[in-house]
Formats: structure tokens, sequence, C-alpha cells
């Protein structure tokens, strides 16, 4: 990766010349990475609080998305095929992009059941909450260590 980075001349070496700036920035970066996370493991809010923030949000969320559902659950047992979940999640206005893309990444079977989306969605937005989070506290540490 270094050499990627940092060979100026594609020679697959690297000099000191090419390799200061971009081993500064490396260990730079790796650091703040390392500092953020130990901060993160700190600081990591409390699931319960930021469910108490979501919960509300998702229920009246998961209410208008399970009529969406309903209609291609053929059998009543609150599940749907993947396809179908991908179809009413990527279809809805009232998801971000970012977690459109987690609710479907983080799906493993090809039967769904949608009634656990609620769960489904809170999770997302933990996980967007401390990566949001952790990326704050990166750019924090950056203007220190500058």
């Amino acid at each position: 990766m270094m050499i990627a980075l940092a060979d100026e001349n594609n020679d697959e070496k690297i000099d000191w010349r090419e390799f200061i700036p971009i081993g500064i920035d490396a260990v730079k970066t790796i650091y703040v990475r390392n500092m953020s996370k130990r901060e993160m493991d700190m600081k990591q809010p409390e699931p319960e609080a930021l469910k108490f923030i979501f919960w509300d949000e998702i229920m009246k969320t998961y209410k208008l998305l399970e009529k969406r559902f309903q209609k291609l659950d053929n059998v009543k047992e609150g599940a749907c095929y993947l396809q179908h979940f991908k179809d009413v999640v990527r279809g809805t206005k009232f998801l971000t992009p970012k977690e459109k893309n987690l609710l479907i990444r983080l799906q493993q079977q090809e039967l769904i059941h949608y009634t656990e989306f609620p769960s489904m969605l809170y999770h997302v937005r933990y996980e967007i909450a401390i990566s949001e989070m952790m990326e704050n506290n990166m750019h924090s540490l950056e203007f220190q260590i500058l």
C-alpha cells in the first residue's frame, strides 16, 4: 500500500524523498484512529439511551413500511423474500441512503422477517451514531496533532 501511495516514479520502489511525506501521514492517521478508538471505548453511548431517542420515530417508520411489507407477504407469516425487502427499503423516502444500504447489507437470509424491522433499523442507527461519533473524534484529534 505504501508503494502504491508513495511511488511517484512508478519504479515499484520508494526512496526516502517519496516515503517521508506519505509515511508521516500514515503514522498520523494510524495514531489518530487508535486515539479515537480509545476515546470511543470510554465514551460509547448506552444503547438504551439511544433507543429512547430513536424508538418513536423508528416505530412510525415501521408502521408506514409495514403496509408495503404485508402486501408482499402472501402467506401472512410476517416475512418476505430478500428481493422484496430490498425493493421496499430502497423505495422509501423515510430512510437515509446510509440506512438503506446498511439494512440491505446486513441481511443474511433469503426470507426476511419484516416484523423485526424496528430492531434492525435501531441497530443500524446505533451503528451509524457510533461511526459518526468516532469520525468526529478523529477530526478533533487531527487538529490537536497538527
